[in-house]
């Protein structure tokens, strides 16, 4: 199963696939960090589900501390924390090394953590949870949190078959449970649903039954969610039964709606006149498809396809007026990242033809945009070996914000910080963890 970014066909697979500035004394000035808070919900799909949705708000655009005064303070760029690089860039709380912040852990010992949020106070996350590679989540799921400075993380929700594509809003978070599915005919799909509980705890709450959702956006009145839908065995092969879709229903509670069907739905991103999701027609089978297709609808109107043909399609997001997404390259048969050939690519919300922003990346695995810069997650040929990349406006080559981490998946930007989970090994060992990066 994959955490936190991915297709439907890939859940099927696998459950394991988941700079240096000048040295010396200077002047320093005040924090670089800018940007205004998060709040409200505009359904722009982050899946790591920050409250103003889009993950905008970053601070230096160039992702270098700004310049400073040359008579506001005096301190060792290379070391200071609280002068890292530049003058006023403060690490919050981890090291200063060669100029640099370092990550730092917020939470480890996590059992497959899958995805995650952040408001301007707390961190969040689910964790997936044991999983059995032929009958599913087998429900020691749970929903947590921790302060944005580190402390005792605190259980939201637990007993969770599979919680995965976590949101919050002021009061409430959000997230699906995939539920049991077996591997082995009839392929079914049991016990999965959307669901919410009080952001400090409390008796989670079930707002719809689902077959395996994918990805959820709140707005303002509602949440919205894809699900992949089901597959039965037909003696030779497996047949999809047309019952993906496309829902909605009122936060305050009521019956769901469906918005769309007959095509396994995926990533889902909403904006005040139109939804957009990935969707999948199912032409080719295996892991590397390149049947993937991007749908708009006006609200009120009919689907269409803005772009298809794409290949491995995982992970959309939306700026005010353009769209993101990974091709997150080749896997073998077992749904492993086998291929360095991933890439990010983007196009108008209005159509044309996709821009491909980064290519060669290895098994890019969850996508952030803040005000012109993008971030995602390489999740790594091997345990250890995944990356943090960020490429700012108007620039062709990334930069690299960490190194080294293991399995890297959900990602969240905001004002002050870059978030991910490491989701380790992902093979029912609890050696997950949460991250931050001070901008």
């Amino acid at each position: 199963m994959k955490k936190g970014s991915g297709d439907g066909r890939r859940l099927m697979f696998s459950l394991a696939g988941l700079a240096f500035l000048a040295s010396g004394m200077a002047a320093c000035g005040g924090s670089n960090i800018n940007g205004n808070n998060g709040n409200g919900n505009n359904g722009n799909g982050n899946d790591a589900g920050n409250r103003d949705g889009d993950s905008n708000d970053a601070g230096s655009r160039d992702g270098a501390p700004d310049a400073s005064p040359p008579d506001a303070c005096v301190a060792d760029l290379q070391i200071d924390p609280q002068n890292c690089g530049s003058c006023g860039h403060d690490c919050q709380g981890s090291a200063c090394v060669a100029g640099a912040c370092q990550p730092v852990v917020l939470a480890s010992g996590l059992l497959v953590p899958s995805s995650l949020a952040v408001d301007q106070a707390t961190v969040y996350w689910t964790t997936y949870g044991h999983a059995d590679a032929w009958n599913g989540a087998t429900g020691d799921g749970s929903v947590m949190s921790v302060p944005r400075s580190g402390g005792t993380p605190l259980t939201i929700a637990s007993g969770q078959r599979g919680p995965h594509t976590l949101q919050i809003d002021a009061t409430y978070a959000y997230w699906a449970n995939t539920g049991d599915y077996s591997m082995q005919a009839p392929f079914a799909y049991e016990n999965g649903a959307v669901m919410k509980s009080p952001l400090n705890g409390g008796t989670p709450v079930v707002i719809a039954t689902a077959r395996l959702p994918q990805r959820l956006v709140l707005d303002t009145t509602s949440i919205y969610w894809t699900n992949w839908g089901t597959q039965t065995w037909s003696g030779s092969a497996w047949v999809y039964n047309n019952d993906g879709s496309v829902m909605t229903a009122p936060l305050g509670g009521g019956a769901a709606t469906m918005l769309s069907s007959g095509q396994p739905a995926y990533g889902i991103v909403v904006d005040p006149t139109n939804f957009y999701w990935a969707a999948e027609s199912m032409a080719t089978t295996g892991p590397n498809a390149s049947d993937y297709s991007i749908m708009k609808m006006p609200r009120g109107g009919a689907p269409a396809a803005l772009v298809s043909g794409q290949h491995n399609l995982a992970a959309l997001r939306m700026s005010s007026s353009d769209l993101f997404w990974l091709d997150g390259g080749t896997f073998d048969a077992s749904g492993h990242i086998a291929l360095p050939d991933g890439a990010i690519l983007t196009l108008p919300t209005s159509g044309g033809n996709p821009v491909r922003l980064a290519s060669n990346q290895a098994g890019p695995w969850d996508i952030a945009v803040d005000s012109g810069a993008v971030y995602w997650t390489d999740a790594g040929l091997t345990r250890q070996s995944g990356t943090v990349m960020k490429l700012p406006p108007g620039q062709q080559t990334p930069i690299v914000l960490a190194t080294q981490q293991d399995r890297p998946s959900s990602l969240v930007v905001d004002d002050r910080a870059v978030f991910w989970l490491n989701s380790s090994s992902a093979n029912n060992v609890a050696d997950g963890s949460v991250m931050k990066l001070a901008k």
